[in-house]
């Protein structure tokens, strides 16, 4: 182990890593084929998997599989009436140690409560968010310091507006 003061602050480099992606439909195709360039070994999930384009480099596993491999999962699932809090205590337990979680997709794929105790106890590292459920008052999520939220806009730019309207 380093004695170095600053190891704490120590990052990964993505060829090191591996990113799970959970829904491998155009969003998650799309972060398969940056993950890729960016040097990451890339798992994905889908129970009906579509057909990859371009060779986005994604080698298709089992749910368990990519919980038990992935140091980083982003979840880009369509809710169902299946799959609602897929992400429970039971997922985030078999998940490895330390690993992050990025969620873009709905809330309703996570049940919070066990997402907020995986990140108290050091189970997680860390958490994405860009969707979060409404409660009253302050989100319990946001006290945590490794947490990071925003408010589901994480695709908002002047060119996706632009090409929504022009597309309307």
């Amino acid at each position: 182990e380093s004695v170095f003061e600053g190891r704490e602050f120590f990052g990964t480099e993505a060829p090191s890593l591996t990113m799970g992606l959970v829904g491998l439909g155009h969003v998650g195709q799309e972060v398969a084929r940056r993950a890729r360039a960016l040097g990451f070994a890339v798992l994905g999930y889908d129970p009906v998997p579509p057909a990859l384009r371009d060779d986005p480099g994604v080698e298709l596993v089992s749910l368990d599989g990519l919980l038990a491999r992935s140091d980083i999962i982003s979840l880009h699932a369509r809710l169902t009436p299946e799959n609602g809090r897929m992400f429970s205590r039971d997922r985030f337990a078999q998940m490895r140690r330390g690993a992050y979680f990025i969620n873009t997709a709905r809330e309703a794929l996570v049940d919070e409560a066990a997402l907020r105790q995986a990140l108290e106890t050091g189970l997680l590292g860390g958490a994405a968010l860009d969707v979060l459920e409404r409660t009253p008052g302050r989100h319990p999520l946001l006290n945590l310091p490794n947490v990071f939220v925003t408010p589901h806009i994480g695709g908002a730019t002047v060119e996706t507006l632009a090409r929504g309207a022009q597309r309307a």
